[in-house]
């Protein structure tokens, strides 16, 4: 991702970045959290091709989750 936040106009990259750490700040709470508060299930789907593994939680971690 070297294009990240460099390309465009000074106006597109602070945009960008923005955009970026506003996500980041939603998915986090501030900052505050580091996983999902209160997953509703553990999110997989098992299939043959991608079993899911016993014993394993599947949900968001991290300031990149996917919403």
């Amino acid at each position: 991702y070297s294009g990240f936040g460099t390309t465009g106009s000074n106006d597109v990259q602070k945009r960008e970045l923005a955009g970026f750490f506003a996500n980041v700040m939603h998915e986090t709470g501030g900052l505050c959290d580091v996983n999902e508060r209160n997953p509703l299930s553990n999110y997989c789907q098992s299939s043959s091709t991608w079993p899911c593994t016993s014993g394993k939680s599947y949900h968001g971690r991290g300031p990149i989750q996917l919403t």
